[in-house]
């Protein structure tokens, strides 16, 4: 009679009971899908990095006040705290001056109130309307829910 293996996981080291025709075939090594996807690449474990799924890159940081369960900071937050030598408050904003959400240089991070943000995000999109329009890419529809 085959009985089932004792194993822990390889991420969070909980224990798991495996089959052992799945051990040789290399599965049963994490107890779910979600230790599952951090092995698989959504992190990095040697140097604390991931990119979370809104596209915004994470750090590792156990000692930051601003961290998630897991110990993650978001970075551009991160470096323009340093920049400006103080926590951000919850209400500001880390803009990407250029719009990429992966670019967290110093001199592409920028301060900005959460008023001041949905503003500026309003007027950019805004501006893009009557160019699309132009186009024809809106149906009739569709614009009539945007004015």
């Amino acid at each position: 009679m085959i009985y089932k293996i004792k194993t822990n996981c390889l991420i969070c080291h909980k224990e798991i009971w495996n089959w052992p025709c799945h051990l040789k075939r290399g599965e049963g090594k994490y107890c779910s899908f979600k230790c599952r996807g951090y092995a698989l690449g959504k992190a990095n474990f040697k140097t604390g990095v991931l990119i979370d799924n809104n596209g915004y890159r994470r750090i590792l940081k156990h000692e930051h006040p601003n961290t998630d369960s897991k110990g993650y900071v978001l970075e551009h937050r991160y470096i323009l705290e340093k920049k400006i030598g103080r926590l951000l408050e919850r209400w500001e904003i880390a803009h990407h001056i250029n719009g990429n959400k992966l670019d967290n240089r110093p001199e592409n991070i920028q301060l900005m109130q959460w008023s001041e943000h949905t503003t500026y995000e309003n007027k950019k999109r805004n501006s893009y309307i009557p160019m699309l329009k132009a186009r024809g890419y809106f149906v009739r529809g569709v614009m009539e829910e945007l004015k």
